[in-house]
């Protein structure tokens, strides 16, 4: 078995003695980085709730043993965090405790005045596991009951 590569360093890239114009030889990619932080997956549920409209989607689970601790935090404390979040998602385009990683992509597609007629429905649901879910769809104003 091969061992495995030490850290790339200064071999991983290399850039040029002086910054020059010069012109681009080869075939050009097309494409994106992969998305996987927490604010990307929050930019694919606003996506998402664009392309599904009036359609609920679970956007967070707050589960009975906490994934990172191990420990169970209580319905109590599920529950609260789970507000929490709720206000945060109900609250995008309305003030700044509303989550800018949600509110650029849909006013980018819609324009910055899309807020004042559509907005983000939320609620939260206690599963039958005492897990705490957060749901969200993307709606008109005159369903929304923020």
């Amino acid at each position: 078995m091969e061992a495995k590569d030490p850290a790339l360093g200064a071999r991983h890239f290399t850039r040029p003695a002086t910054f020059k114009p010069g012109t681009p030889v080869g075939r050009e990619v097309d494409g994106d980085t992969h998305h996987s932080g927490a604010n990307d997956e929050l930019v694919r549920l606003a996506y998402a709730m664009m392309e599904n409209p009036d359609e609920w989607i679970l956007a967070q689970t707050y589960h009975v043993i906490d994934t990172k601790t191990g420990r169970d935090m209580g319905l109590h404390w599920r529950v609260g965090t789970g507000k929490h979040t709720l206000r945060r998602f109900i609250f995008v385009g309305v003030n700044k405790e509303g989550m800018v990683s949600i509110y650029k992509p849909i006013k980018g597609m819609y324009g910055p005045n899309i807020f004042e007629t559509h907005g983000i429905e939320a609620k939260l649901v206690i599963t039958n596991a005492d897990d705490v879910e957060v749901w969200v769809r993307w709606t008109e104003r005159l369903h929304n009951v923020a």
